[in-house]
C-alpha cells in the first residue's frame, strides 16, 4: 500500500512539474521512474520466495489442524492461502503498473 502511495505521488509530482513547464523536476521524476524500474525484478523475486515460504508454513499447519480434528482448520486454510495469494500476486501487479517484463 505504501509503495502504491508513493507511486500516486510522484505521478502528482510530475503532473505538476509538466504544468509548471519546470524541466529540472521533470528529469528528476524520470530518474526515479527509471531507479523504481531497476528494483521491480530483486522485489518480485523476494515477493515470490515469501509467498511460497508463507504457503508451505501454512499447508503444515492446516495439515497439522486438520489431523487433530480442529474445526477451525478450513478457515485457517483460506486465511494462510490469502497470505500466500497475496504473495504471489503483487510481482504481477507491480509489473503491470510499470510496464516491466520479469525475466
Amino acid at each position: 500500500m505504501l509503495l502504491l502511495g508513493g507511486m500516486l505521488f510522484l505521478v502528482c509530482v510530475e503532473l505538476a512539474a509538466q504544468r509548471a513547464g519546470n524541466g529540472a523536476a521533470l528529469t528528476a521524476i524520470t530518474g526515479i521512474e527509471t531507479t523504481m524500474r531497476t528494483w521491480i525484478q530483486p522485489v518480485s523475486n523476494i515477493c515470490y520466495v515469501l509467498g511460497v515460504i508463507i504457503g508451505v508454513i501454512g499447508g503444515f499447519q492446516v495439515y497439522s489442524k486438520y489431523n487433530s480434528g480442529d474445526p477451525q482448520a478450513s478457515s485457517s486454510a483460506t486465511k494462510w492461502a490469502v497470505g500466500a495469494g497475496f504473495f504471489l500476486l503483487v510481482p504481477t501487479i507491480l509489473t503491470t503498473l510499470f510496464g516491466v517484463t520479469i525475466n
